[in-house]
């Protein structure tokens, strides 16, 4: 049998033979569950459930801790409005260009103006838009910018744009008095972005990048409020903003950072608190455009509270699946406690109507009573419906363009909506747009350093990734951590191996073991090989020890095969010497494991090639929520595995080995778990990372990391504390890292092989 020692794979585990596996770029890389094993998953449930209680409790009770007085709030609230802001990816807010505004036509429809409005909010970002105003216009007018929801309007397989849909809303503000700016989302515009990249197209690469579709929605009402201050038929001091769920969330995000929305009405959007999307997993049903990279771990209340003390009227339904009433609820209770600081309890109200989450004339007569008591100081009763008076045609833009201005285009985002004409929407439209690729563009990525760069500035901008790492990335690592509270298991010793187990505390509510393989009479370890495991390393462990030491492992699954060989592999590498191999599963991973059709994550493809014994089955749409819930904490799942990494290497140094060495070994996206853990403790002697991602892209992922930095430069900080090996890459892939390293004294330390750890 093949000696995996002598590749350079992790010697502990037969792992399957996936070099020629076929990756997509946009899968999710980490564990896999086996098909067709009866796999009891409860353990792994139950601690997922407990651990994100625990999280949602702490966010809550920190939502406005110390924030007593109103002085209190007022000297919290500049920081916590740049976070919002860097949650979004706005900060710094992007330059604010030209918007090269065309009024593409015109609509006289006899007591109303349409303008067709196209503008850029960036380069090449195009926004279409529709203009309402009275058709007389003596003075500058109160103004209601409207966002839209995910309300498609789509004739012939060729989008015309949400802001058709709802256009009533325009013609009922212009015919009282008001100027109605509707612009189209980014999702659901005449030129069709991705909102849904992680909910619906496996794009969880979006959290390396520190991009949000929300951030380009709240840039894109910002830009949109530039445009009407230029506009004479503005008064810009009376503007309000509405929109109806994905419009009501985009709502919160524009008056959040933006003062110069004077009073607000975020309708069946935004108005899901942490509780609710998580323990009520409405997460399912929630676009990416309701949520920031969390970094800070905001509730909704934290984010609506920036508003105050404008006025808000919170709407809702009572049977709205996306968007519950208890949640509703309780960020209007949580918010109210700021705008009562303000002594403003008036200015922030709760509107909730019959029905479920669609737009109804209930939810429109409070919304327009409220703007005309707030921007028009007026009282007096609501006598015009809303009506639709356009055919979606009438209100699109790009029929009006010249046709030597446009191109064909088609995307294929991946699956979104059933409503959407399957996988491409297709049409004409201006060929220089940004928008179908704008989730590559939006938030600045990070530039790698310059090949002439001194070994000072090398050295420099590593010191700020530490810090960065900290202070954003895996902020909410515990501050304060609990003792490990460690706990021997079973000890067993077999021809002259001590095979014991460790029970520890990683954080409250996740206790995870650690496996420790070493001679029997050994009384100090010189040196120990910590494999951080994924699930198929999961799989392989058992294979080679279960049949052999049943009883330190009865509670664990039964291993789709008999390892006899790499046992004895695994026996020469520790009986009669000073060497111990630890095995340890990070969260979520084998005895951890979560059930596979409730948090199914999934890694490198595996498929049944020849001798391979193992079959994989994949379930995204569980994979998307886990994963999701975490961001939703202010975490990724693979952080805070590298938390468990680094609780893990201090175990090591409880559990007697008194080891002078520790190596790490790892694959896949597991050695990028280990190579970041190995930033942050003390005492690693070597790396043996084996088909390390060259990029986060492919995993691990970690909260806004590729701001700031990329896989290469962890390699080479790494270097500057322990020996690594990579094995798997090409030299052209770590080529700047290694001559990043050799200038600064390290570069013999990272070395490219096909080999292991020597015995």
């Amino acid at each position: 049998m093949m000696n995996y020692l002598q590749i350079g794979l992790v010697g502990l585990m037969a792992w399957p033979s996936i070099m020629n596996a076929e990756l997509d770029p946009h899968a999710v890389y980490t564990p896999l569950t086996c098909e067709g094993r009866a796999v009891d998953t409860r353990r792994g449930d139950e601690m997922v459930r407990e651990y994100m209680h625990g999280q949602i409790e702490s966010i809550e009770k920190e939502t406005f801790a110390g924030m007593d007085e109103l002085a209190d709030w007022e000297k919290a609230r500049p920081e916590i409005r740049r976070q919002v802001l860097d949650s979004l990816g706005l900060d710094p807010l992007p330059e604010k260009t030209d918007l090269n505004v065309r009024v593409v036509s015109r609509i006289d429809h006899g007591d109303f103006i349409v303008e067709k409005i196209l503008f850029e909010s960036m380069p090449k970002l195009y926004v279409t838009a529709n203009f309402y105003l009275p058709k007389s216009v003596e003075k500058p007018l109160p103004t209601i910018l409207y966002l839209c929801g995910h309300a498609g309007s789509y004739r012939d397989g060729v989008t015309h744009g949400a802001k058709t849909r709802y256009h009533y809303h325009g013609v009922w503000y212009a015919r009282n008095g008001y100027a109605c700016l509707i612009i189209d989302t980014l999702d659901e515009g005449e030129i069709s972005g991705i909102h849904r990249g992680t909910s619906k197209a496996q794009r969880f690469w979006w959290h390396n990048r520190g991009y949000t579709p929300a951030g380009v929605e709240t840039w894109n009402g910002i830009r949109a409020l530039d445009y009407l201050e230029t506009r004479n038929e503005v008064d810009a001091a009376r503007i309000g903003v509405t929109g109806r769920s994905g419009g009501g969330i985009d709502s919160v995000w524009l008056a959040a950072v933006d003062e110069r929305i004077a009073a607000a009405v975020p309708i069946a959007g935004k108005t899901s608190d942490i509780r609710m999307l998580i323990e009520e997993n409405t997460m399912d049903l929630s676009c990416d455009c309701a949520h920031a990279i969390n970094m800070y771990q905001h509730d909704t209340a934290k984010t609506m509270a920036l508003i105050a003390p404008r006025p808000v009227l919170l709407g809702g339904s009572d049977k709205d699946d996306y968007y519950p009433l208890d949640g509703i609820v309780r960020v209007y209770q949580k918010t109210l406690e700021i705008y009562k600081l303000y002594d403003a309890e008036d200015s922030l109200s709760l509107n909730i109507v019959p029905g479920g989450h669609k737009s109804t004339q209930e939810m429109r007569i409070p919304t327009f009573h409220w703007f005309n008591k707030y921007l028009k100081n007026d009282n007096s009763l609501i006598t015009i419906a809303a009506e639709k008076v356009f055919d979606i045609e009438e209100l699109s833009l790009f029929g009006d363009i010249p046709e030597s201005e446009k191109t064909d285009w088609m995307i294929n985002p991946g699956p979104q909506r059933s409503d959407k004409p399957p996988y491409k929407m297709t049409g004409r439209v201006p060929g220089d747009q940004i928008n179908t690729q704008i989730d590559e563009l939006f938030v600045p990525r990070y530039v790698p350093l310059s090949p002439d760069a001194t070994a000072s500035e090398i050295q420099g901008r590593y010191d700020r990734n530490m810090e960065l790492l900290k202070q954003k990335t895996f902020r909410s690592w515990p501050n304060d951590p609990s003792d490990l509270n460690v706990k021997e298991g079973l000890s067993v010793v077999r021809d002259g191996v001590r095979f014991s187990s460790y029970r520890f505390t990683s954080q409250e509510n996740i206790d995870l073991t650690m496996y420790l393989i070493r001679a029997a009479d050994a009384k100090t370890m010189d040196h120990v090989v910590l494999d951080v495991v994924d699930e198929q390393g999961w799989d392989g462990f058992l294979a080679k020890m279960k049949p052999r030491f049943p009883g330190v492992l009865a509670e664990e699954r039964d291993p789709v095969a008999d390892d006899v060989a790499g046992f004895a592999d695994l026996m020469n590498q520790v009986r009669g010497g000073h060497r111990a191999v630890a095995v340890f599963a990070p969260r979520g991973v084998g005895p951890t494991a979560w059930n596979p059709y409730q948090h199914h994550l999934i890694g490198f493809l595996a498929r049944e090639n020849g001798n391979n014994p193992y079959e994989w089955e994949v379930d995204l749409k569980y994979t998307r929520r886990i994963y999701r819930q975490f961001v939703e904490l202010g975490q990724t799942v693979d952080g805070m595995r590298v938390w468990d990494v680094r609780r893990a290497i201090q175990v090591l140094k409880e559990v007697g080995t008194q080891a002078t060495t520790v190596d790490l070994r790892a694959r896949g996206t597991s050695a990028g778990v280990a190579l970041y853990a190995s930033l942050f403790e003390d005492g690693i002697e070597a790396l043996h990372l084996c088909d390390l991602p060259a990029t986060h892209r492919q995993g691990p992922y970690f909260l806004a990391v590729n701001r700031y930095m990329g896989m290469p430069d962890a390699v080479v900080m790494a270097a500057l504390k322990a020996r690594v090996y990579l094995n798997g890459g090409t030299r052209g892939e770590w080529a700047d890292a290694l001559k990043r390293a050799e200038k600064l004294g390290r570069g013999s330390v990272i070395e490219l092989t096909s080999k292991g750890v020597e015995d």
